[in-house]
């Protein structure tokens, strides 16, 4: 299904849901935005992941090693989802700058609904401390090195 398809299926379910009346004309048109805008949004992003992907191929292995993120840049994206509409990205690894004494240090964490969580510690990342970057895991080992020789 393109995107075109999929507007066209919000476009026929609002206007049903729209004749029961349960909802007014502006919710039904803010509800039908916000679909749209979030079926847009999810097909740049996937547009963006895989032309990353690609160039990173073109312009050899060298540039698929991982690199730090500042977050100041961007976070993980939150592209899974638990039962109850939670979102949350994939583990990654932190740089965590303790304010209070200026130090830095890595952990594992995740993102959940925009807020850093730590897993080593099993709690939000908060009171002095921030997270200044982020590095997506590598990939599992596949039984063969990829390292130069």
């Amino acid at each position: 299904m393109n995107r075109e398809e999929a507007i066209d299926i919000l476009d026929d379910n609002f206007t049903v849901i729209e004749t029961h009346g349960h909802y007014t004309e502006e919710e039904v048109e803010q509800a039908r935005q916000m679909a749209i805008t979030a079926l847009s949004q999810e097909q740049q992003s996937e547009w963006e992941r895989d032309h990353e992907v690609l160039k990173a191929y073109a312009d050899g292995q060298e540039s698929m090693k991982p690199c730090w993120i500042p977050v100041s840049e961007r976070l993980p994206e939150e592209d899974n989802c638990t039962g109850s509409g939670v979102q949350f990205s994939d583990d990654v690894l932190m740089s965590v700058l303790n304010i209070v004494d200026e130090e830095d240090f890595i952990d594992f964490g995740h993102t959940i609904d925009g807020e850093w969580y730590s897993i080593v510690e099993k709690k939000r990342i908060q009171n002095g401390f921030d997270v200044i970057a982020w590095m997506p895991l590598p990939r599992p080992y596949k039984g063969e090195s990829e390292c130069e020789k």
